[in-house]
């Protein structure tokens, strides 16, 4: 069951931060965010840091850069993410490969010491729960705690910019801090949850619950509810069924996230229920 810990306390917190990005419309910017955590570990392994260093420090940067380009509105947002996320993707991928090669130079009959960029690549797109030691769940609770206060603090002035930019700035919010913060907690999402569903899916275990939840929810306060209970659901299941069937985690949890949609936008429709006002 410790493998199952990580994963379980990233589904209690996405439940929240999913409904925030649902409702801001930021899931672009949790996919760059997570395509460039993948540079993380390729910049992390070429000059020596731990992966998890290496991402958060790229993630951050790219976060803090995605905030500033945003303001300038040279270019449309989607162009600005698109460059983004698909450049980081890009640069990870060849740095992964190139460490190997850098690696191998110089090694004869030591290939224990040579990095196999294709298992590196599906640990860390793919997810891989069996190498979580309890050391990185109790980091990965205390992470969880530190962001459910910080939003418990600024809940209602995310609320108030999400509604409502202009009459945010009116009443004094600091809303470009707060896009800051908001990306900061992104970000480490993607540090916790990159070894959970690798960095190809945790955006999709971040809004896929909240997306089903608003299909099923008549008030923010319940979506929030439905979408912790369908990530807790998700986890569990999709960890299950991976373990039985032999397949990366990843995927498999954002598969059973994904059925959990489909069925909760069936009971919408079945029962007719107005979506949440936000």
């Amino acid at each position: 069951m410790t493998p199952l810990i990580a994963p379980l306390v990233l589904a209690v917190i996405a439940g929240p931060v999913g409904c925030l990005i649902v409702w801001r419309r930021m899931a672009y910017f949790g996919d760059a965010i997570a395509h460039s955590a993948l540079l993380g570990v390729a910049v992390g392994l070429f000059i020596g840091f731990a992966p998890n260093i290496g991402v958060a420090l790229i993630s951050a940067f790219f976060a803090v850069l995605l905030v500033y380009l945003q303001q300038r509105r040279k270019l449309s947002i989607d162009t600005l993410l698109g460059i983004l996320a698909h450049g980081a993707l890009a640069l990870g991928l060849l740095l992964v490969f190139w460490s190997a090669v850098e690696t191998g130079h110089g090694v004869h009959n030591e290939a224990e010491n040579k990095i196999d960029p294709h298992q590196l690549l599906e640990t860390y797109l793919l997810g891989s729960l069996e190498n979580i030691s309890m050391h990185q769940n109790i980091t990965l609770i205390i992470g969880a705690i530190v962001i459910g206060v910080i939003l418990k603090f600024i809940w209602e002035p995310l609320i108030l910019m999400t509604l409502n930019m202009d009459l945010a700035r009116a009443e004094g919010v600091p809303t470009l801090r707060l896009q800051y913060i908001m990306m900061g907690i992104m970000t480490s999402l993607v540090v916790m949850g990159m070894q959970i569903t690798g960095v190809l899916f945790i955006t999709s275990l971040l809004i896929i619950p909240a997306a089903a939840a608003r299909q099923i929810s008549t008030t923010p306060e319940k979506m929030i509810i439905w979408a912790i209970i369908f990530a807790f659901s998700g986890v569990s299941i999709g960890y299950l069924a991976s373990k039985l069937a032999y397949l990366p985690p990843g995927p498999v949890i954002i598969s059973t996230l994904t059925i959990i949609f489909i069925i909760s936008l069936l009971i919408s429709i079945f029962l007719r229920r107005k979506r949440p006002i936000i």
